[in-house]
């Protein structure tokens, strides 16, 4: 693990939040490394499955 931090999410996780994990992924892809959401809320992860990102994003509900 190089990084970690938490994410804030009021509510209901949004398509705004999903959206921008999806582009932190690909910078970091770019770049040679790839993000993980560990301990993902399953509202996150449903909303990650329902933008079809699920492949992309990896969310895991264990802690680090």
């Amino acid at each position: 693990m190089l990084a970690a931090w938490d994410i804030e999410c009021d509510g209901r996780p949004a398509l705004a939040l999903v959206d921008e994990l999806a582009r932190l992924q690909l910078a970091a892809r770019r770049l040679g490394w790839a993000i993980s959401v560990r301990e993902a809320d399953p509202r996150l992860s449903d909303v990650i499955a329902l933008a079809g990102l699920a492949e992309v994003l990896t969310t895991s509900s264990d802690p680090l």
